[in-house]
């Protein structure tokens, strides 16, 4: 796995306990936070910049809210089984959860449990990628070591995955955006599907089944959609 801690947001693991003035009222509040990286930048026309591995990712602007965890909330276990959270020892910091497939409740630590909801680095639960095996799919959650939990097509359940597996199917790197319209090293007409965090590219190629894998200096930009925001530097647009 490339380590890309430096480059993803990492997550924060922010344990609280909030009780009220009535012990009997008193609960218990868990959070898991995802710092968004430094690097966001705000962009004209309701977009927003954010830098994964080598590449800076322009996608459709999103409130990039921090993922938590809290008593009752859905989260995915380290055995890739849905489960709920029950409840918190504080002592140990560890969670109960009712999971699917197991009788009872089972405990685990916090970066054993994957939220179910906010983003990570250009990547939000909900966002539909591509995975290294060129296989579409959409983000369910994220580890806290920032491994990605997607369904994956041709898969059943669901599949964990390193960042560097993970590829983003929508907005644009600093010259293509996903739709544009290129030509292949193999000299095919191609259409660009998603972008890798190590600048790889995924198209969808003539002559060949399913998404090919290039490198950025394999592909040359034919036609940029009219909606890609660096279309002042292209020049062209369908």
């Amino acid at each position: 796995m490339i380590n890309l801690k430096s480059t993803l947001a990492a997550l924060i693991a922010v344990v609280t306990v909030v009780a009220s003035v009535k012990p009997a009222h008193a609960q218990v509040h868990i959070e898991i936070d995802i710092d968004v990286d430094s690097n966001e930048m705000q962009l004209a026309g309701n977009a927003i910049s954010v830098k994964v591995g080598v590449v800076t990712i322009a996608r459709p602007f999103v409130k990039m809210e921090n993922g938590s965890i809290r008593i009752g909330s859905d989260v995915i276990t380290s055995r890739m089984n849905t489960a709920k959270v029950t409840g918190f020892f504080p002592n140990t910091k560890k969670l109960v959860v009712s999971e699917d497939n197991f009788m009872g409740t089972q405990q685990y630590s916090l970066n054993e449990l994957a939220v179910r909801n906010g983003c990570n680095g250009a990547l939000c639960v909900g966002d539909e990628v591509y995975t290294h095996r060129a296989n579409s799919a959409k983000i369910i959650g994220f580890f806290a070591n920032g491994d990605i939990v997607v369904a994956e097509s041709n898969f059943m359940g669901t599949q964990r995955l390193a960042p560097e597996n993970v590829a983003a199917a929508f907005g644009c790197t600093a010259l293509y955006c996903a739709g544009d319209q290129v030509i292949t090293s193999r000299n095919n007409q191609a259409t660009v599907s998603a972008f890798f965090p190590n600048g790889d590219i995924l198209v969808s190629e003539s002559n060949f089944m399913g998404n090919q894998r290039y490198s950025r200096s394999d592909l040359a930009l034919t036609r940029a959609l009219c909606a890609n925001i660096y279309i002042n530097r292209v020049g062209i647009c369908q």
